[in-house]
């Protein structure tokens, strides 16, 4: 009812794009059966330590474009791993490597999937230094390792009806 809703805002250019937020694949599947609109866009939480591979294959194989939110980790409910991502050895070896932080190299690993990051940053400085990743590429090497960092920690919130 509620998709349908918004179909039809659609037809009547009101919204350009419909998108869905922490869907996972079951969710996405349901939503795809009798759509008659395809979402634009999916966003859901992803980082190097909640890497959602298969959900972002899904999604990217639908053609639907992953937004990923909390993408250095994120302060979550009842834990946090921000702190500990962006010291993490693996994401420091790599960032010192190419010359960038630990946020860039995540950033760019999130850009080299096809992700679109939109990381929080409270000062202009963060600003600055989340846009600074376009000038350089991390090795298939790199990103596989950043990928195996993977330990399916969910920041936000955690349940089987969560993506």
């Amino acid at each position: 009812e509620t998709w349908r809703a918004l179909e039809w805002l659609q037809a009547q250019g009101k919204v350009r794009h419909l998108g869905v937020g922490n869907y996972n694949e079951r969710h996405l599947r349901e939503l795809l059966g009798y759509a008659r609109v395809r979402p634009a866009i999916s966003q859901f939480e992803v980082h190097p330590y909640n890497a959602r591979s298969d959900l972002v294959q899904f999604c990217q194989a639908q053609g639907i474009q992953v937004n990923s939110y909390s993408p250095l980790g994120g302060k979550g409910n009842k834990r946090q791993v921000t702190d500990e991502l962006l010291q993490d050895p693996v994401v420091l070896q790599i960032g010192a490597a190419y010359g960038k932080t630990a946020a860039q190299v995540i950033l760019r690993w999130h850009l080299q999937r096809g992700l679109v990051p939109i990381p929080k940053s409270l000062s202009k400085k963060h600003l600055q230094e989340n846009m600074a990743v376009f000038d350089f590429e991390l090795s298939e090497t790199d990103v596989r390792a950043i990928q195996n960092l993977d330990r399916g920690a969910f920041v936000i919130l955690d349940s089987e009806y969560y993506p």
